[in-house]
């Protein structure tokens, strides 16, 4: 640690300097560096606590190895690349600025070391870094009200969760919002948290040219299009005699980016009502990122009931094994005052069980808050049954077994009024948070419906 730095945490903490660095002495006795210092506040650790840093340390280094190893024995077995072969490319990738979910659904390991380097198949992840400081400030609120209950100090707090990391492979959300720092040991470890997700990711190991068609709203409506069930259509090169034409007999179309996510960039526009509302409506989009326009999609009344003013999706998770595709877990997702659907943007999710597809938990928002009661549209969560529920199933497992590479799918699912299923969108490096928080606050971990899935594919 530079004195620059230690001149900062003396200044920020108002400890005198030269306590701090005997501070610090004291900490190295230990076997700690200066960098474990900074990280977990080395100042306000007890001996003990100390004690303990060091030990849960060297268990996140083989939690790490452990990971890094599972990942190139799934890729191994599925694309016969030695598995050092593997690794060293991870490493290479990671130095490169490379996503985990990066380097195996995008094909990252049949890049040369070279094409790493260059960025070869980089995704362009521009809204990123304002969704990374987003989350950075929300993580920090969780965390105090965290401390706040358990009389924690920082130090404290950061100890305990390296602890439930090592333990069952938490994300900092996920240990707040599932409740891990309340849970035991055991109950902790059947949580589907971050450390799974990554091995489904790692299960789903593809190349760019199919993942792409994932990301891709345009390509995946063109994969999908006997699933979609709604006009779609590109808007890259589109005429105004094509975009009339293929709004006709609409009134309302919707405008999303075609590789955007979370609702970014998402439009909505009444067309048809005269030939100067169309065309203002043309020439808007023609000024818009290339995209795709899709029919805007009218859901069954019984799921309109949560929240009227948004498509309330279904996220049904589908995993290919033992010779066939099966739904594994799955999620209604409802709008809030003013949000879509999505869950990270403000709407609320509860669990639907698999095999009646009836709601089994109350709802829940991001920060982990129970809805007994949708706030909005004043619908009892539990008990209530998804209309159409067998053809939900049907749809995404045959969609499913028409990518055979990705042995998990995320689903994003609508049930139209008249009863039908459209597809949305399909993720093979979904999230799980939307789905487990609702079973976590109601104490039921969900790691096993994936883990024999996941045993599968390191055969």
């Amino acid at each position: 640690m530079t004195e620059e730095y230690i001149l900062k945490i003396a200044e920020r903490e108002g400890i005198p300097i030269e306590e701090l660095e005997e501070k610090l002495r004291h900490f190295e006795s230990f076997g700690l560096d200066g960098q474990a210092f900074r990280a977990y506040r080395g100042w306000e650790l007890t001996d003990d606590e100390c004690l303990v840093l060091k030990e849960e340390l060297a268990k996140r280094e083989d939690v790490i190895r452990k990971k890094q190893e599972d990942m190139a024995a799934i890729i191994s077995r599925k694309t016969g690349i030695d598995k050092e072969e593997i690794l060293a490319k991870y490493h290479l990738a990671k130095e490169c600025g490379y996503k985990s979910y990066w380097f195996a659904i995008d094909g990252i390991y049949l890049l040369s070391d070279e094409e790493i380097r260059n960025h070869k198949n980089m995704r362009d992840v521009g809204y990123g870094e304002d969704l990374q400081e987003e989350n950075e400030q929300r993580l920090k609120k969780l965390s105090k009200k965290i401390r706040n209950k358990t009389e924690w100090n920082k130090a404290q707090y950061r100890l305990e969760f390296l602890k439930a990391r090592n333990n069952c492979e938490c994300a900092a959300d996920e240990y707040s919002v599932y409740r891990i720092w309340k849970k035991s040991p055991e109950d902790a470890r059947e949580m589907l948290t971050a450390g799974i997700k990554h091995r489904i990711w790692f299960c789903n190991a593809s190349t760019y040219e199919k993942s792409i068609l994932f990301r891709n709203k345009v390509l995946f409506s063109e994969a999908c299009s006997d699933f979609m069930n709604r006009v779609t259509f590109a808007t890259d090169g589109l005429t105004y005699e094509d975009f009339t034409e293929k709004i006709k007999g609409l009134d309302k179309i919707v405008y999303k980016l075609a590789e955007g996510n979370k609702g970014i960039g998402f439009e909505s526009f009444d067309v048809n009502g005269s030939e100067e509302q169309n065309r203002e409506v043309y020439e808007h989009i023609r000024g818009l990122e290339p995209g795709i326009i899709e029919e805007y999609i009218r859901q069954h009344p019984a799921i309109a009931s949560f929240y009227p003013d948004a498509v309330n999706t279904l996220r049904v998770v589908t995993a290919i094994g033992y010779g066939e595709a099966k739904v594994i877990m799955a999620a209604l997702r409802t709008g809030t005052d003013g949000s879509i659907d999505n869950w990270s943007q403000g709407g609320i999710s509860a669990g639907v069980n698999i095999e009646t597809g009836i709601i089994e938990t109350e709802g829940v928002d991001y920060n982990g808050k129970k809805h007994a009661i949708h706030p909005i549209g004043g619908v009892v969560f539990r008990g209530f049954r998804i209309p159409d529920w067998n053809e939900v199933v049907s749809c995404c497992c045959k969609a499913a077994e028409r990518f055979p590479d990705f042995p998990f799918i995320g689903w994003d699912v609508s049930v139209l009024e008249d009863g039908r299923v459209a597809l949305i969108e399909g993720n093979p490096d979904f999230g799980i948070k939307a789905i487990q928080t609702p079973y976590a606050r109601a104490g039921v971990g969900l790691r096993d419906r994936v883990e024999q899935y996941i045993e599968l594919a390191k055969g």
